[in-house]
């Protein structure tokens, strides 16, 4: 039992290192990709599974400030809550638009 808990830490850590360096897999070795594009890469990858999370976040916020059934302390953290989310979407597709900016600029 003790084993299979440890995999289970290790695999999200494998899955991102796989993801990182997906494209270090080329033929020959001038064809590999400079490290910038993977680390680009994955940052724009993180971004993104950011923003659709702050997405869900927003669509929660708003089931829950549906069926608070008049309640104002449920409501008002509803309403708090899509605020937050509202804000880190911007942040987060801000940031977004700050890498691939950069990543033009590097090219």
């Amino acid at each position: 039992m003790k084993i299979v808990i440890e995999k289970l830490k290790v695999a999200p850590l494998l899955f991102f290192l796989a993801l990182f360096f997906h494209y270090a897999s080329a033929g020959v070795i001038a064809d590999a990709p400079w490290i910038k594009d993977a680390a680009l890469n994955a940052l724009e990858f993180l971004l993104s599974i950011a923003g659709v999370l702050a997405i869900i976040s927003m669509v929660v916020s708003g089931a829950i400030y549906f069926f608070s059934a008049g309640s104002p302390q449920i409501a008002e953290k509803a309403k708090k809550g899509f605020g937050f989310s509202i804000i880190g979407t911007i942040a987060i597709f801000g940031a977004l638009i700050i890498v691939k900016t950069a990543q033009k600029l590097v090219e």
